[in-house]
């Protein structure tokens, strides 16, 4: 919630002219009284009509006067004023607009801290837990039939006399649904869309309720109750932003997410289990995401050990993985989180986004996978295999990166398909395997300097800072190779099958420790 001028003059039904477009937040006041003053931005001043016709022309300044403005006073133009429609001193108006700067305030962090439990992922109880530290009354969240479904009471004042039978059945009584019934007082939640205050002779005590609307319809309804301290203005304006988490929480469990949600994560379901024909899957695909664009990346998301995921629950998660990427095309399928995302650009997400999201993904123990780019949605599950590759070869390797790309690894992959590993060694290059046995017998490090030297582009210079030596030991080391071994560096063919079998090497050491070779320490 923002303090302006128009929100002043709005919760205070003050009188408001306004000969600026400006509408900056007041974040500070300043009564003014005759002495020298710098004049700041985002400062209401305060004065007299006297202290008005005082004020600097030029840049736009925000004044509230105390003495009532009439049409015959004239209002410099680089003003806007504010002035109340009874009469108050600078004193007392100062005090109201810092009531207003203190309730602002309170609101905002408040508010932070109830939708910082909402991304925490604990569920309905947690926030209701996160409102009751702020409302200190007693919170109800009810269904369609005015059945209790969660709540949390004050704890330095238990609900008593009717809030306690009420706690006690489990429903608000028929007595009082007929009040919330009533068609005048439904109308005002409805269209307004605003917590309604309701004390009356036939409630059980003030309190604020609020509709949980989805696509429009009434999920249930949110209850303060004013059972241990009076209920403000402060706590109206809260109790919207708790309603809107709550109804938020709402709609992303499964039960009441919105239809097209739950077609979509059923057909992500059929399509991953192989269970529809091409056609039914652009049909259907079409008709509930008509607006993918053209190239598409599919994300897998697991934990990283059993252990770290026992007891969280996936769909929080999913939800608040939603939130990050800003899209509804992320559902729980078996024991992982699937993600479908559309781009323009060879980039599936802007740098930001993918940067908190690798940071949410981290935080949470967790691994995610991404597959190539694609375009035709009936590779989704070619893309989908590939993010579960990675997931699955990326976990092995025990390495901190948690967002891992198919192309990194797709060479790692293709030898994982085959089934006899066995022979792997007999597609690498022999003139390495020569080299290894030459290390072993004579302490060198021809091979570890060979693949780094690849690696790096056969850029003398990287390799040196990698090896932790100087560039001439470097080139040194390449000449030696290139006479002990006749190796011809601008043989593409053979730079590949070097690549080729460093890729073995590397895959053998990782995944397959009893198919490694003793000498194969020399790579380390």
């Amino acid at each position: 919630m923002r303090l302006t001028m128009t929100v002043l003059a709005r919760e205070l039904n003050w009188g408001l002219i306004q000969n600026t477009n400006t509408q900056e937040d007041i974040l500070s006041v300043r009564s003014l009284d005759g002495s020298g003053i710098t004049y700041h931005a985002n400062t209401l001043y305060i004065g007299t009509l006297a202290d008005m016709k005082a004020l600097p022309s030029g840049r736009p300044l925000m004044f509230l006067c105390s003495d009532k403005c009439s049409d015959a006073v004239t209002i410099p133009y680089n003003l806007n004023v504010l002035y109340p429609n009874s009469f108050y001193t600078v004193p007392e108006c100062e005090s109201i607009v810092m009531d207003m700067l203190e309730r602002v305030g309170r609101v905002s962090s408040c508010s932070h801290l109830m939708y910082e439990s909402l991304i925490s992922g604990k569920g309905l109880e947690k926030i209701i837990l996160t409102a009751q530290s702020i409302f200190d009354n007693l919170i109800l969240v009810l269904d369609r039939k005015f059945k209790i479904l969660s709540f949390s009471d004050s704890r330095q004042q238990p609900a008593t006399g009717t809030w306690k039978e009420i706690l006690e059945s489990g429903q608000l009584p028929e007595q009082y649904i007929r009040k919330i019934e009533n068609p005048d007082f439904a109308d005002i939640i409805c269209h307004k869309y605003e917590p309604v205050t309701r004390a009356d002779n036939q409630s059980p005590g003030g309190y604020i309720m609020c509709y949980i609307k989805n696509n429009g319809n009434v999920d249930g309804y949110t209850v303060l109750a004013e059972s241990n301290r009076p209920l403000t203005d402060t706590d109206i304006v809260l109790f919207k932003t708790f309603n809107n988490i709550v109804s938020y929480d709402y709609r992303r469990t499964h039960t009441l997410r919105d239809p097209k949600t739950r077609i979509y994560e059923q057909l992500i379901t059929e399509i991953l289990g192989g269970n529809l024909k091409d056609q039914q899957i652009q049909d259907r695909l079409a008709q509930i995401r008509p607006d993918l664009k053209k190239l598409k990346f599919v994300f897998v998301f697991g934990f990283f050990s059993d252990n770290t995921g026992k007891n969280k629950p996936l769909e929080p998660i999913c939800d608040r993985i939603g939130m990050i990427v800003q899209t509804e095309n992320c559902s729980v399928y078996k024991d992982k989180i699937v993600m479908l995302v559309s781009s323009d650009t060879r980039t599936a997400l802007p740098p930001a986004i993918f940067n908190e999201l690798r940071t949410f993904v981290k935080n949470n123990g967790m691994i995610c996978g991404i597959s190539n780019h694609f375009t035709d949605i009936l590779d989704l599950p070619k893309a989908f295999r590939q993010s579960q590759a990675v997931l699955h070869l990326g976990k092995r390797l025990q390495r901190s990166e948690s967002m891992l790309q198919y192309w990194t690894f797709s060479c790692l992959d293709m030898l994982e398909s085959l089934q006899d590993k066995n022979n792997l060694l007999e597609y690498c290059n022999p003139t390495l395997q020569a080299m290894l046995d030459y290390d072993a017998e004579n302490k060198t490090s021809y091979t570890k300097t060979l693949r780094l030297y690849i690696d790096s582009g056969k850029n003398s210079n990287k390799t040196a800072k990698e090896l932790g030596v100087h560039r001439n030991t470097v080139d040194y080391r390449i000449n030696r190779i290139r006479e002990l071994f006749d190796v011809d560096f601008e043989n593409p063919q053979l730079m590949f099958s070097f690549e080729l079998s460093y890729r073995i090497f590397y895959f053998i050491d990782k995944y397959y420790l009893d198919l490694r070779p003793t000498r194969f320490f020399l790579l380390d």
